[in-house]
């Protein structure tokens, strides 16, 4: 028989182990993504977003935090955010007739992201080919990229221009997911505590 006792020793034990790795994160790079975010914002620019699995609803919710969800809480402090995995259409039909590395790359092509827009990537290994492949595209229209990534940081940590990494061991889904949209909120709120005039 399960003692409450013992799943209440497991659960602060996650929950001490998602501050410890709370307490690691750069908040230095967290800021440069705001202030890129606020500049795009008072440019009309467009912000473009990613992620696999767990990733892609955090990239939906970010994507709508920082867009729709700003016009109601706070008039002025939206951006123009597109998810790219929110599309179905296109993710599956691009997975199906060309190739699921290019689901979000092609997207972006498509879009024709102009200079001074940004691309940002979720991905807890930092090594989905997919989220690789997006990466290489945004640098080849010449637009900064930042990948919010876990465990080691992966081949995306090296090809983005700003990395927030929340550094775990292999596997450490849960907690990397967890941080990643507490990083995403903590963002959106400081966009809509600076909305514009």
């Amino acid at each position: 028989m399960v003692l409450a006792s013992e799943i209440n020793k497991e659960l602060k034990e996650y929950f001490v182990k998602e501050i410890e790795t709370f307490r690691k994160i750069s908040l230095d790079s967290i800021s440069l993504l705001l202030l890129d975010l606020l500049q795009i914002r008072n440019l009309g620019h467009r912000v473009f977003i990613a992620g696999n699995g767990g990733s892609a609803s955090t990239a939906e919710h970010f994507a709508t935090d920082i867009g729709v969800g700003a016009l109601n809480k706070s008039p002025g402090s939206q951006i123009i955010a597109i998810s790219l995995v929110s599309n179905m259409a296109a993710v599956t039909a691009t997975a199906n007739d060309i190739d699921f590395e290019d689901i979000f790359s092609n997207q972006l092509r498509l879009y024709q992201p102009q200079s001074g827009e940004l691309l940002i990537v979720f991905s807890a290994s930092g090594n989905s080919p997919n989220i690789i492949r997006v990466l290489r595209e945004a640098r080849e229209w010449g637009i900064k990229s930042c990948a919010i990534t876990g465990f080691q940081g992966g081949s995306a940590k090296e090809l983005c221009d700003i990395s927030i990494h929340i550094e775990t061991p292999e596997g450490e889904y849960g907690i990397v997911e967890d941080l990643h949209l507490a990083i995403c909120h903590a963002i959106s709120e400081a966009l809509r505590k600076r909305s514009r005039d």
